[in-house]
C-alpha cells in the first residue's frame, strides 16, 4: 500500500533488469501511473546508465542529497525543486544521463531531462540540460525559495535561543524574590536586636520569648521560641533546635 501523503523519491536505472526492454519514456510513464491519485510528494529520478545493482560512485553522489530533499519535502510541504535540480546538474557534470520527474503541490508532473545522450539508447535525442531548461523567473524563484529556507533555519535557532533566555529570566526572578523575602526577615531581626528589651538588657533571653533564628541548612530565618535558659552563662535552647544550647556568641550572630 502506497500512502497518499508519503514522500517518495524513486531512483530508476536504465540498465535495470526490471525494465525488461521497455522504452525509457514508457518505463517512466508506467511508474508515474502507479503513484496514488492525490499524492503530491513523489519524485522519479531515471538514470540511463544505472545498473540493476547501482554503481557505488552513483550512490555516494545521490544518497545524502536525496535524503535531505525528502526531509525538506516532508517538513515544508513544498517540492524541493531547487535541491532536485541541483542533483541532476551534478549528475550531468559527471557524465550521467536521464530524466527527473517530480510532482508539484497541484499534482502536476514536472519533467527535467539532463545529459547529452537522452534517456533511451534506442532514441538518442539530445536532452536539454537541467540548468538551461530553467527560465530566469524560475531561477529567481528558486533563489528566493533557498533564502526562505535559510531564514526558516535561522528563525528556528533564534526561537530556541529565546526559550533558553526566557527560562534564565524566570530563574533570575525567582531567586530575586526569595532573596528579597530573606532581606525583609533580616531587616526585621536587625530592628529587634537594635531595640533592647528590659529582659535582654538584664542579661539575655527568657523562656517563652518569641525569636528568629538563622538556619544555615534552610538558608533563611525561622520563627521560633526560647524553651530553656541557662542563667550561669546565658545559653538558651529554642524550639527548632531542642536539646542544643546556643551560646551567647552564636546568639549575637544568628538570633
Amino acid at each position: 500500500i502506497w500512502p497518499v501523503n508519503a514522500v517518495t523519491i524513486l531512483v530508476l536505472g536504465g540498465e535495470d533488469y526490471f525494465r525488461s526492454g521497455t522504452p525509457a519514456p514508457e518505463y517512466i510513464a508506467g511508474t508515474k501511473r502507479r503513484v496514488p491519485s492525490g499524492n503530491t510528494s513523489t519524485a522519479i529520478l531515471f538514470v540511463r546508465e544505472m545498473e540493476h545493482m547501482p554503481q557505488t560512485s552513483l550512490m555516494k553522489m545521490l544518497l545524502a542529497s536525496l535524503l535531505l530533499s525528502a526531509i525538506y519535502w516532508r517538513a515544508s510541504g513544498r517540492a524541493p525543486s531547487f535541491e532536485l535540480r541541483s542533483i541532476v546538474k551534478d549528475l550531468e557534470a559527471k557524465g550521467w544521463n536521464g530524466q527527473l520527474s517530480y510532482l508539484d503541490s497541484g499534482g502536476a508532473w514536472t519533467d527535467v531531462a539532463y545529459g547529452s545522450k537522452g534517456i533511451d539508447p534506442v532514441s538518442p535525442v539530445k536532452a536539454v540540460s537541467a540548468l538551461a531548461a530553467k527560465t530566469p523567473s524560475e531561477i529567481a524563484a528558486e533563489q528566493e525559495d533557498e533564502k526562505a529556507r535559510q531564514l526558516e533555519v535561522r528563525i528556528s535557532a533564534k526561537e530556541k535561543e529565546l526559550e533558553l533566555l526566557r527560562a534564565e529570566l524566570a530563574d533570575c526572578r525567582s531567586k530575586s524574590s526569595c532573596l528579597r523575602q530573606t532581606a525583609q526577615i533580616e531587616r526585621a531581626a536587625a530592628g529587634r536586636s537594635g531595640q533592647a528589651t528590659p529582659q535582654q538588657s538584664a542579661g539575655g533571653y527568657q523562656k517563652g520569648q518569641k525569636v528568629h533564628y538563622w538556619s544555615v541548612t534552610q538558608n533563611g530565618w525561622l520563627e521560633c521560641e526560647v524553651i530553656a535558659v541557662r542563667p550561669k552563662d546565658g545559653a538558651v535552647q529554642i524550639s527548632v533546635k531542642p536539646d542544643f544550647w546556643i551560646q551567647a556568641e552564636e546568639q549575637a550572630q544568628r538570633m
